[in-house]
C-alpha cells in the first residue's frame, strides 16, 4: 500500500506557490514594497555623503517613487529578488521530486531539510540577500557620490525666486523629493537643499 501521508507531503504545494496562485496582487505588492525599500536605502546612502538626511526631507510618495527613479538600483533589485526566488523555487522542486526520481543533491536536501526547521534556511537567505543587497547600494552610492563631487554627475542650472535677474547657478543634482531639490556646488564644494517653492528655474543639462 502506498504512504498516503508522503503522497501528500510530496504534492502539497509550497507556500510561495499557494500565495501566488490564491493572491498574485498581494505577491506583486510585496514586491513593490521591496522595491521601495531598496530605492529607500540607496537614497539614504547617498544623501548620507552628503550631510543630508533623506529622511527629513522626503515624504511617504516621494519614498514610493524612489524605486523607479534609478535604473541601476531597479535592475540589482530585480536582479537579488529573482535569484533569491530562483533559489527558493529549485530547493522546493528538488524536495518535491519523487523519492524514486532523486539524485545525490536532491536526497541531500531532503536529509538537511530533516534536520532543521525549513524556517531556517528561509531566514539565513534572507538575512545574507539583505546583507549583499545593502552592500552593493552602499558601494553604488558611494560611486555616484563620487562622481557628482567630482562633476561628473548629473548637471543643472537653477535660478531662485528671490534673485530671479542673477545667472544661473551651475550645479550637480543629488536628489529630488516633491518639496525639495538637493545640489552639490563643485565649485563651493559644498551641499545646499533648496525649497521648490524658492526655485525660480531648474534646467537639467
Amino acid at each position: 500500500m502506498p504512504d498516503e501521508s508522503a503522497s501528500r507531503e510530496v504534492h502539497e504545494p509550497t507556500w510561495w506557490r499557494r500565495h501566488l496562485r490564491e493572491n498574485p496582487a498581494l505577491i506583486l505588492t510585496v514586491a513593490y514594497l521591496v522595491l521601495t525599500v531598496i530605492g529607500a536605502i540607496y537614497n539614504w546612502r547617498l544623501c548620507r555623503r552628503f550631510g543630508i538626511n533623506i529622511l527629513d526631507l522626503a515624504d511617504g510618495a516621494d519614498f514610493l517613487m524612489f524605486a523607479v527613479r534609478d535604473f541601476a538600483v531597479v535592475a540589482w533589485a530585480g536582479f537579488a529578488i529573482g535569484i533569491f526566488a530562483g533559489l527558493y523555487a529549485l530547493i522546493a522542486h528538488l524536495k518535491a521530486a519523487p523519492p524514486k526520481k532523486r539524485n545525490v543533491l536532491m536526497r541531500t536536501i531532503e536529509q538537511q531539510a530533516k534536520r532543521s526547521s525549513p524556517r531556517v534556511p528561509a531566514v539565513v537567505c534572507t538575512f545574507w540577500a539583505a546583507f549583499w543587497v545593502f552592500y552593493y547600494l552602499d558601494q553604488y552610492a558611494r560611486t555616484v557620490a563620487g562622481a557628482i563631487k567630482s562633476g561628473a554627475g548629473h548637471a543643472c542650472e537653477y535660478v531662485l525666486v528671490d534673485d530671479s535677474k542673477a545667472p544661473p547657478v551651475v550645479a550637480q543634482l543629488v536628489t529630488t523629493t516633491s518639496r525639495f531639490v538637493v545640489v552639490y556646488r563643485v565649485d563651493e564644494k559644498a551641499t545646499q537643499v533648496i525649497p521648490t517653492q524658492s526655485l525660480a528655474r531648474l534646467v537639467f543639462r
